[in-house]
């Protein structure tokens, strides 16, 4: 069969268009600040929903990147120390105030790239991890009445609880509403040293509260690491007095929630940074 040239013209073009991978093209952010931070004060953070920013004030880049990328600390890998000591103001605003928490973290990732020359590639390692599994005496914690799969987004209401299917987390406390278990885990994953794997079977959505006495350096935002509060502010918004007596946050696991952390080993995705520079001040 021959062909006319016209259609032998398309037919070539769309092979070409066909063998081509597209990539596509990661957000920016509009405006971008990165400012050392000498203070020692006031570590903040946020992203998205509130008027299209995110960086956060005081913060370590590696920090940041936890966030941006989804991944806990113990999950980045490589790096010259001051990625993890040196502290900055770093901020970002996009053309548009409606960018959502996804967008604004890809937005970071640019930043990142552009201001500190990041280069990073993904692996999968074996590593230790723990099982999150059901204690000899069974679980404790209690089917949420509302069992919808649509979880709310944003912020909630000044005062109250969690949203439906989100985690508030501080140093020491832990309240969770309508939650999947593996999201309690992943959630948890940020006051351990290794990454949490729900291993419970238990299906549904949770409502679950968590009290324990924080550890040195539990507090992401504690920069010595090294001394605790005299108090803590639980999810009420209210002063609580540490007891140095309470539960570590295992035994608080068991006791209160009647599950287990036990020590295991499992695949883990890492990052892996290959090249990084100290960013130029603006």
């Amino acid at each position: 069969m021959r062909l006319r040239p016209l259609a032998l013209a398309l037919a070539i073009t769309a092979g070409m268009a066909a063998a081509q991978t597209v990539t596509p093209i990661r957000p920016e952010f509009a405006f971008t600040s990165v400012k050392p931070n000498h203070t020692g004060c006031c570590t903040t953070w946020g992203a998205g929903n509130r008027g299209g920013g995110g960086g956060g004030k005081n913060v370590t880049l590696k920090e940041l990147m936890g966030f941006a990328y989804r991944l806990q600390q113990f999950q980045i890998s490589g790096g010259p120390r001051w990625i993890s000591s040196d502290r900055f103001d770093i901020e970002g605003k996009a053309e548009g105030r409606n960018a959502d928490f996804d967008q604004v973290r890809l937005m970071l990732q640019s930043l990142f790239e552009d201001r500190f020359k990041l280069k990073v590639h993904r692996e999968t390692k074996q590593s230790s991890v723990y099982a999150l599994v059901v204690g000899k005496d069974g679980s404790k914690i209690k089917l949420s009445r509302d069992q919808s799969p649509e979880n709310v987004d944003g912020p909630s209401p000044p005062g109250a609880g969690p949203n439906h299917g989100a985690i508030r987390i501080g140093v020491g406390n832990l309240v969770g509403n309508a939650v999947t278990l593996s999201w309690f885990a992943t959630m948890l994953s940020q006051r351990m040293d290794r990454l949490i794997i729900d291993k419970t079977n238990l299906a549904g959505r949770f409502d679950i509260r968590l009290q324990w006495v924080p550890t040195p350096g539990e507090n992401p935002f504690d920069q010595g690491g090294n001394r605790l509060p005299a108090s803590i502010i639980d999810m009420s918004g209210t002063a609580v007095a540490l007891d140095p007596s309470g539960p570590s946050i295992f035994s608080a696991i068991q006791e209160q929630l009647g599950l287990k952390l036990e020590s295991a080993k499992a695949p883990v995705d890492v990052l892996v940074i290959d090249h990084v520079e100290r960013p130029s001040e603006n």
